[in-house]
């Protein structure tokens, strides 16, 4: 499923234009980039919390030309889903629905 094939699924669920909803989800996907970016965490009850975390420098080896090259501090987007999704989606699995 991709972000086409989601917001026509809302829209046939609540009935609205595909169009209004297009514009909602991509407002919502607009202003989650936003707050990351802001450097602040977003937290979904119920649903999830999404965060940065600063991965620490790091010295790697080339194998084949025995060089080391340093891969610099950077800041990665993380995304953790809460207990209730997460046993929610265990239970389905178990009893294939």
């Amino acid at each position: 499923m991709n972000k086409k094939d989601l917001v026509i699924r809302i829209a046939k669920k609540r009935e609205l234009p595909v169009s209004s909803v297009q514009l909602l989800v991509d407002d919502v996907l607009e202003e989650i980039l936003s707050i990351i970016h802001e450097g602040n965490t977003l937290e979904l009850r119920g649903f999830g919390i999404f965060d940065t975390r600063t991965r620490a420098e790091k010295v790697v080896h080339n194998p084949r030309s025995k060089l080391e090259v340093v891969i610099p501090q950077s800041k990665i987007m993380t995304f953790r889903f809460t207990k209730t999704v997460q046993q929610d989606f265990i239970q389905k699995q178990k009893t294939g629905k």
